[in-house]
């Protein structure tokens, strides 16, 4: 009976270490990314906002690509998160809405 509850535990523990291989703490989002993306950093996501969504509870690191950013972003309930740019990227966080010139 203890020898199968050992192997039980070993399993368990194995399995669980398989899932936290494959959880991601670092998110990348650059403008010229996809959310369809796994936001990585050579697929990143486009949008902020889904890369911040995209955390667990254990939260992690964001990186933010080299740009301009339009878009309303609400850290509601994420803990442990940390917005900073990649590298030495210029990132500037704009929450008006962006004016788009019109050619007539």
């Amino acid at each position: 009976m203890l020898i199968m509850n050992k192997k039980k535990l070993l399993s368990l523990g194995l399995l669980l270490s398989v899932f936290s291989v494959f959880a991601q703490s670092n998110y990348y989002g650059f403008k010229a990314g996809s959310d369809l993306n796994i936001g990585s950093e050579s697929l990143p996501f486009k949008t902020l906002s889904k890369a911040l969504n995209s955390f667990d509870a254990l939260g992690g690191n964001c990186f933010i690509k080299e740009g301009t950013y339009h878009e309303s972003i609400i850290i509601d309930g994420k803990n442990n998160i940390t917005i900073q740019p990649y590298n030495s990227d210029i990132v500037i966080l704009d929450g008006t809405v962006e004016i788009i010139k019109q050619v007539f």
